[in-house]
Order: structure tokens, then sequence, then C-alpha cells
């Protein structure tokens, strides 16, 4: 007998209700404790400050090459 998957019961749905005010809570909590973090982390500030201009730089670099039209983006290929 082969195994099937379990099905809710008759007029329930399979996805989630998502409770839209415990998610703004616990958004503005954890922006609370990143923001005593980086009050009180000293040196481990300056570290994190460069990796967010890297990842903003990337996400430069990405949003560019989507923007560019596909013929550019392979020019390189031709003189080989």
């Amino acid at each position: 007998m082969p195994l099937q998957a379990a099905s809710p019961p008759e007029g329930q749905h399979t996805h989630s209700v998502i409770d839209h005010d415990l998610v703004n809570r616990l958004f503005t909590m954890f922006g609370l404790f990143l923001r005593r973090y980086l009050d009180h982390c000293g040196v481990h500030r300056e570290e994190l400050i460069k990796q967010e201009e890297l990842v903003q730089q990337l996400r430069t670099v990405a949003q560019d090459v989507k923007t560019s039209p596909v013929c550019g983006r392979f020019r390189w290929h031709l003189h080989l």
C-alpha cells in the first residue's frame, strides 16, 4: 500500500495565517536589539559597516547587470 501525504481537514487551508501585528512587534524588538548591539560592539561595528558597504556595492552591480541589455552582457566572449 503506497504512502499518502497527510491532508488538512475538510474546509481548512494548507497555508499559514500571518499575524501582521506580531511580525511588526518582532521587527521592532529585533531592531532595538540590533541598535543596542551596534551602540556597544566597539571595533566590530567598523567591520559590520565595511560589510554593509560591500553588500550595497554588490547590489548595485547586480542591478546594473539586470538592467543591461542581454547582448552587452556577453560582449567579451566575442573577443576570444
